[in-house]
C-alpha cells in the first residue's frame, strides 16, 4: 500500500467517513505490526501515528457502541415480551377469579316460589320473597351460599366439601342433608328433616348440633338459641305445596297466607285472631281455604279489591 493511500484512509477516517472495508484494512495493518517483531513497513512519522492510533480507537469504539446498541435493542426486545407475557397472564388470573367469584342470586317476589339446581346438584327451594346467592362454580374447600328468607336445602353429600350457609349471624354447616332455614329480622330458625346440621352463631365458639324433626332459634337480641324437638313436615312442607297450620294461632295462620298468597288479610277482632287452627293443605287456591276456615270458625270474608280480604264474625 502507498503511503498515500494509507494517509487518504486516515484522514477519512478520522472524519468518520471510511467505510467498512477501509477499517478493515486498517485494523488488519494494525494486527500484522503487533505481530511483526521488526519496525513497521510504512514510513510514518510520530504524529501521523498518533492519528493513526485514534482513528484506530474510534474504530473500536464504534464498534463497541453497534454491539452495545444491538445488546439494548434485543434487552429491551426480550423485557418487552416478557412483560407483555406478565400483563397477559394478569389479566387472565384477573379473569380467571372473576370468573371465580362471579356470583348467581335468585330472588322470589311475594306469592312466588322457585326450585334451583345449584353447581353441585343440591336442590334448593326458595320461599317467597326471599334472596339465595351461591357462586357460579364451588371452588375451595366448601360450598357457601348465603339466604335472606327461607328456603328448603336438599344437599348432595360431599363429606370433603361441607355445605354451608350464611343467614343473617347464623352459618349452618352439613356434608348432606335435607333442612329449612327461615331468617326474619336477624332471628335464624334452622329445622332438620334428614341428616345431621350443625349451627354456629357467627365470631361465637361451638354450636348447635341439630338431628331430624330438630330445631333450633337463634334470638339475634340475645345472641343465643333455643332448641326443640318438633315435626320437620310442619316447617318444610311448604317446599311440596303443603300449607301446615299447626296448631298456631289464626293471627299466624293469616300471615302465612300473606306471604304464600301475596294478598293481604285484615281482622280487627282480637277474639278471632286468638283462635287456634290445626290443618293442612296442599296445593290449595285461597278461596279454598278461606270458606274452610269460614265454615270451622263461623267468620265471614270479603275481597275489597285483588290484594286484601277484610274478615268480620
Amino acid at each position: 500500500m502507498e503511503v498515500k493511500d494509507f494517509r487518504q484512509f486516515l484522514r477519512r477516517a478520522s472524519k468518520g467517513k471510511s467505510s467498512p472495508e477501509e477499517e478493515k484494512i486498517l485494523i488488519g495493518i494494525e494486527a500484522r505490526k503487533l505481530k511483526a517483531v521488526t519496525s513497521f513497513s510504512l514510513d510514518i512519522d510520530q504524529s501521523k501515528q498518533r492519528v493513526y492510533n485514534k482513528v484506530l480507537f474510534r474504530i473500536g469504539t464504534r464498534k463497541k457502541n453497534v454491539l452495545t446498541s444491538v445488546a439494548f435493542k434485543y434487552a429491551a426486545t426480550i423485557i418487552f415480551i416478557i412483560a407483555t407475557s406478565l400483563t397477559i397472564w394478569h389479566m387472565r388470573s384477573a379473569t380467571s377469579s372473576q370468573k371465580q367469584l362471579a356470583v348467581v342470586q335468585i330472588a322470589t317476589k311475594a306469592g312466588e316460589r322457585k326450585t334451583v339446581l345449584l353447581p353441585d346438584s343440591s336442590t334448593v327451594v326458595i320461599n317467597s320473597g326471599s334472596l339465595l346467592s351461591y357462586p357460579e362454580k364451588f371452588t375451595g374447600k366448601n360450598r357457601n351460599v348465603s339466604l335472606k328468607g327461607e328456603a328448603f336445602f336438599m344437599v348432595k353429600r360431599n363429606p370433603r366439601k361441607p355445605f354451608n350457609v350464611q343467614s343473617a349471624e347464623v352459618k349452618t354447616t352439613v356434608l348432606g342433608t335435607s333442612f329449612n332455614i327461615c331468617e326474619s329480622g336477624g332471628d335464624v330458625t334452622v329445622t332438620v328433616a334428614t341428616g345431621k346440621v350443625k349451627v354456629i352463631a357467627t365470631n361465637k365458639k361451638g354450636g348447635v348440633v341439630l338431628l331430624p324433626d330438630e330445631q333450633v332459634l337463634f334470638h339475634s337480641k340475645t345472641g343465643g338459641f333455643t332448641r326443640k324437638k318438633t315435626d320437620a313436615m310442619f316447617y318444610s312442607g311448604w317446599s311440596k305445596g303443603y300449607i301446615y297450620f299447626n296448631n298456631i294461632k289464626l293471627e299466624q295462620a293469616f300471615a302465612q297466607l300473606k306471604k304464600w298468597y301475596n294478598i293481604s288479610i285484615e281482622c280487627q277482632s282480637p277474639e278471632i285472631l286468638n283462635r287456634t287452627i290445626q290443618s293442612k293443605y296442599q296445593n290449595k287456591s285461597l278461596d279454598f281455604i278461606m270458606k274452610d276456615m269460614e265454615f270451622i270458625f263461623d267468620i265471614k270474608y270479603e275481597y275489597i279489591n285483588d290484594t286484601t280480604i277484610v274478615i268480620e264474625k
